[in-house]
């Protein structure tokens, strides 16, 4: 990690467990749930909001990992009101690749290197409800 970046913890060991963020842009809302295991895998439930009705929703599964200070996740299976479907072809599955900006026990931020936005998240129980 480089100087700018700022953890308590191992990142491998720091970012499993479950965390929760939103962000608003253009009066919409955006929720989202994660869960990241220690054997690489992950969930995550999004929840779209405008005017605080929901509008959308759905699900990504994948897997995640760190690698020179890089935050990846490959997602390979998504869900919606429609149930389960899948990408079409191995090309067509998301990889998303994020810098680490600051990670404590509680806090979790990343910067999506493709875009440069920045997420921030916080430790939540298992059970937390959004």
């Amino acid at each position: 990690m480089s100087c700018a970046q700022k953890t308590d913890v191992r990142p491998e060991q720091g970012m499993i467990g479950y965390w929760y963020g939103e962000s608003e842009k253009d009066g919409r809302k955006q929720k989202w749930f994660i869960h990241r295991s220690d054997y690489g895998t992950f969930s995550i439930h999004f929840k779209f909001y405008s005017k605080d009705f929901l509008v959308k929703w759905y699900k990504e599964y994948g897997t995640w990992r760190i690698t020179n200070g890089i935050y990846s996740t490959a997602t390979t299976k998504l869900e919606d009101e429609n149930g389960f479907f899948y990408p079409d072809s191995p090309d067509k599955i998301y990889h998303g690749q994020y810098q680490l900006l600051e990670l404590t026990k509680d806090v979790f931020r990343y910067k999506e290197i493709k875009s440069n936005e920045i997420y921030q998240v916080k430790r939540v129980q298992q059970d937390f409800e959004f």
